[in-house]
């Protein structure tokens, strides 16, 4: 359907013929890309990819085609299928998920579109009842096609790696947060176990800080992206999946075993929405102004990003609020808008003020309880969230505590738990509780030190760093921000004394200062500005 990259991620059979619909290397700026979908429904989670484009496209496609049948893979697909296909053609629309991962609004939809299939194919038999209970959809076949692979060239497993791994995309709806949490039973029992899981995708970042957040750092990985897939499943004794909705069925799948090390996590490669932030910090934070795509695209591929990331990174924080669009002929700027504005400044706050060494405690902890229903699972993370982002951690079950007076009803606005909340400020510990162990239980102190110490190796000597100024800034700004945001801002004085955050914020600074007046310099060469209106 849409082609942003030169050779596809499977190899694929000399016969079969792979025609795009839309290239986005060389459309993505089409007007009719820019115009939203018609035709794909709205409510479906791939509707922001489609555009009045891909309506034309899809319907030229389908009245023009002579086979004799279509498959869609996806519901906004088989709508297009259903509504536009030829009627001597067989349709047959298939579902990866399950109805109920659907929203209402979407269920409806398909409702209306899936009763000029042919055929339904979904992955489990409850899922194929669940469409025949709840959808109606008459002279409709609904079949269960359970998903296949080739049968493995791998030695047949023998269970003694206490191994669980686990893959596919990082999105919300797989739910690898559930499978986090429920491991986290796991480890506690048997904390020799580990998990493993592969794949790439937005969910990353908030199943990282989950994984800190449960103290499983040293049982759950975050893998990345593995292809081929199959040597990765031989590395493990159980195979585990998304937990599964009522009436599907539940499985588990054994793997072979071999023998595997999980990588250091620490000091891998930014993320280009962390790179792209960073650089907006530098260069557009209380200067009022957006930058140009192209100039973009021309500074990040120098950092070994390439056009399509960063075009799909600026797309995603635009839609995602943190950055928006403005025109200028046939050029597009973008700036930040005020929600990133604040994320800026906090991280320039954390960088320049706020240091990474605490000299000043007085003493006193916040100290916030909650207790909230089984259910509110999202509820329970966006406020873990926030509190690990405002340097709290789990003391024990239900209670945060972070060194110092914080803010929190600015940390939770918005959230709607203030019933729920219990926040105690200026406590002083007593015995037999004192300050070091109250640092060491909510706080992963050895995996904060580790990461300055990560800092300081791979900024240890100039070999490496970039020629060009203004790359070597941004890729230093951004991995010591990184470093910052993961470190709590504890009391120096319960550290231990070779505490390494005070050696990597200077060596921060001193690489700063070098390269601040280059970088300046190539920016006002590199970098197309224009002036904008700040609400």
């Amino acid at each position: 359907m849409l082609r942003h990259r030169e050779h596809p991620n499977f190899a694929l059979d000399p016969k079969v013929t792979l025609r795009p619909l839309v290239d986005l290397r060389h459309e993505r700026e089409h007007a009719s890309h820019l115009r939203p979908a018609r035709v794909f429904p709205r409510a479906e989670y791939r509707y922001g990819q489609y555009s009045e484009l891909t309506d034309r496209r899809i319907g030229e496609c389908l009245a023009t085609t002579d086979a004799d049948v279509v498959i869609g893979t996806r519901p906004g697909l088989n709508v297009h299928l259903a509504l536009e296909a030829p009627r001597h053609v067989a349709r047959i629309g298939q579902e990866h998920l399950t109805l109920d991962d659907h929203s209402p609004r979407l269920r409806s939809a398909l409702r209306r579109a899936y009763r000029r299939l042919d055929v339904v194919t979904t992955v489990t038999e409850a899922d194929a009842g669940a469409y025949r209970r709840k959808m109606r959809l008459p002279g409709v076949r609904v079949q269960e096609l359970p998903n296949s692979v080739p049968d493995p060239a791998l030695p047949a497993a023998d269970g003694t790696a206490k191994v669980v791994v686990a893959a596919g995309r990082l999105a919300p709806v797989k739910r690898y947060d559930l499978l986090i949490e429920a491991f986290a039973v796991v480890a506690a029992a048997h904390p020799d176990w580990l998990l493993r899981i592969y794949g790439k995708g937005e969910e990353h970042d908030r199943l990282r800080r989950l994984i800190a957040e449960l103290g499983l750092c040293n049982n759950v990985f975050l893998m990345g992206a593995a292809a081929p897939m199959e040597a990765e499943w031989g590395k493990g004794s159980i195979g585990g999946q998304r937990p599964v909705r009522r009436g599907e069925k539940d499985r588990i799948y054994s793997c072979p075993v071999t023998s595997f090390d999980p990588p250091d996590q620490a000091g891998s490669a930014p993320r280009p929405q962390s790179l792209m932030l960073s650089f907006f910090g530098i260069h557009a934070l209380g200067r009022d102004v957006a930058l140009s795509a192209s100039s973009l695209i021309d500074v990040f591929g120098q950092a070994g990003i390439t056009e399509d990331a960063v075009r799909s990174t600026l797309t995603r924080m635009v839609k995602r609020g943190l950055l928006e669009r403005h025109r200028r002929g046939r050029k597009t700027y973008f700036g930040p808008t005020p929600r990133a504005t604040r994320v800026l400044q906090d991280g320039h706050d954390r960088v320049w003020h706020t240091g990474a060494v605490n000299r000043t405690w007085d003493g006193t902890w916040t100290l916030v309880g909650f207790s909230l229903p089984e259910a509110w699972r999202r509820e329970r993370h966006d406020l873990r969230s926030r509190l690990l982002w405002s340097g709290f951690g789990p003391l024990q079950n239900g209670l945060w505590v972070a060194p110092g007076t914080v803010d929190v009803p600015g940390i939770v606005a918005g959230l709607d738990l203030d019933p729920y909340l219990r926040v105690f400020q200026g406590a002083t510990a007593v015995a037999p509780t004192d300050a070091r162990t109250i640092l060491h239980t909510a706080f992963d102190v050895e995996s904060v030190a580790k990461g300055y110490e990560a800092f300081l190796a791979r900024w240890s000597t100039d070999a490496d760093e970039p020629a060009n100024a203004l790359v070597r800034q941004l890729l230093l700004h951004t991995d010591w921000l990184d470093q910052v945001r993961q470190d709590p801002h504890l009391p120096a004085e319960h550290l231990p004394e070779d505490w390494p955050a005070a050696r990597a914020e200077e060596r921060f600074h001193e690489l700063a200062r070098r390269c601040e007046e280059p970088a300046r310099q190539e920016a006002a060469s590199a970098l197309d500005v224009i002036a904008v209106a700040v609400p």
